[in-house]
């Protein structure tokens, strides 16, 4: 088991020198942040947007000695993801493990610089996915959009195209997906993204991820797609 405080390092390496600035960001018992280590984690995406616009790229890298079997590092490991994002850091964040530092409970988020600048203007998020004939969020998909809310800002398309798969009849499937993405939109709402940036889409049994006969139970196919888009300038 870890210890009780974990030390994350955000560590920001700049493409135009070779200084390298890091800022610990350190747990309370249980994966509870400490206070100052939200202002590190604000100090260190100040330090990235100084410079130049897409010519960087965010890394994070989990702690030498993380365990998937630990409930307490993966659950650390998200929310440093999480705080990560709501400090400004990009979603599409590579996770790595480990960071070798010889510092066994320590991670960090590495800025490197890119050869040429390409903005990001969509993410691209894995699916929520439902029960057969169900329109209810589970745990997970309740997890994944706490993180994906997190991404989102103010004047960003929020776009939810809805699924089933092809057990049932073509109209009530189509309803079917509806209520999906209703419930993804109003659990986007209440984790505080603005409903009139929130685009909904249903398509019922059609388009789907994996294709099959009809009357085909296929839990791939039961699901809503999210897109977040930047508003154009």
């Amino acid at each position: 088991m870890l210890r009780a405080i974990l030390a994350t390092l955000i560590l920001i390496t700049f493409a135009a020198s070779a200084r390298a600035q890091t800022w610990p960001v350190c747990f309370d018992e249980g994966a509870i942040l400490k206070p100052e280590a939200y202002r590190a984690l604000r100090e260190a995406h100040a330090a990235m947007e100084a410079a130049p616009r897409f010519s960087s790229v965010a890394t994070l890298q989990r702690q030498a000695d993380y365990d998937e079997a630990d409930p307490v590092a993966v659950e650390r490991s998200r929310v440093v993801y999480l705080e990560a994002i709501r400090a400004g850091f990009s979603p599409a964040i590579e996770i790595l493990t480990p960071y070798e530092t010889g510092m066994s409970e320590c991670a960090a988020i590495t800025i490197r610089g890119l050869d040429r600048r390409a903005p990001l203007r969509m993410w691209h998020y894995y699916g929520v996915f439902f029960d057969s004939g169900s329109a209810v969020l589970d745990p997970r998909g309740w997890i994944q959009l706490q993180t994906y809310a997190a991404t989102y800002r103010r004047g960003m398309r929020v776009i939810l195209d809805g699924y089933t798969d092809t057990s049932g009849g073509v109209g009530p499937n189509l309803a079917l997906s509806r209520r999906r993405v209703d419930a993804v939109a109003d659990a986007f709402i209440r984790l505080g993204v603005h409903e009139e940036d929130i685009e909904r889409n249903a398509y019922g049994e059609t388009r789907l991820a994996k294709p099959t006969p009809d009357e085909t139970a296929e839990p791939l196919n039961r699901r809503v797609w999210i897109d977040m888009r930047l508003p154009r300038r």
